[in-house]
């Protein structure tokens, strides 16, 4: 997703959703955790944001963005919107699409991610594998108040339209999204103990 000067303005310093992931490793925020939250203050110091070029693969995923969310809006009748950016506290997100009551993070990877989760069984497969997605989902069900949020993977390569878009659903977990809440006060404190040291 591109972001507008004025969303980056809203991000800027905040935990955002896309990265959030970084305080969220199982024995806590450790150094990259530390370093993560060293870079959002240091957007706040310098009041600019960290710039950094999107690789080629990166760059597909954000042009065929579109065409994912016109693609799945054709097999549904559904229809998505996109998302605003949002911030609460420390925490900010934009998310890639929404409706009414659920959310859409799309993905538009390399073939063989997007063909590896063909097989996924459920969210708690992409919880374990792709977990900066699912902690960024996580937080977008915490800044929205959704239920559940969906990860759309979309390759408009595959020979066969069957495997050409992959929807799953990724429940609200309480005790994930209060997790979040605790690593993001953890990393508040962490944060304020340097400054008085």
């Amino acid at each position: 997703m591109s972001l507008t000067d004025e969303q980056f303005k809203l991000r800027l310093g905040k935990y955002c959703a896309s990265t959030i992931e970084a305080l969220m490793k199982p024995k806590g925020l450790g150094a990259g955790g530390e370093t993560y939250i060293l870079k959002c203050k240091t957007e706040l110091a310098t009041g600019t944001r960290q710039e950094f070029a999107p690789s080629k693969a990166m760059q597909w995923g954000i042009d065929h963005e579109d065409e994912a969310r016109d693609y799945f809006e054709a097999c549904t009748g559904l229809s998505l919107v996109k998302g605003s950016t949002i911030v609460v506290g420390e925490i900010a997100g934009t998310p890639d699409f929404i409706s009414l009551t659920e959310g859409y993070e799309v993905k538009c990877s390399e073939s063989h991610t997007h063909y590896r989760r063909l097989f996924y069984n459920n969210w708690e497969d992409v919880k374990k594998e792709e977990p900066v997605y699912y902690w960024q989902m996580v937080t977008y069900m915490y800044l929205l108040g959704y239920k559940q949020w969906n990860l759309l993977s979309y390759d408009p390569r595959m020979i066969d339209s069957k495997e050409r878009l992959i929807k799953i659903a990724i429940p609200r977990i309480e005790t994930d999204i209060q997790l979040l809440l605790t690593r993001v006060e953890t990393a508040e404190k962490w944060w304020n103990s340097l400054k008085t040291d």
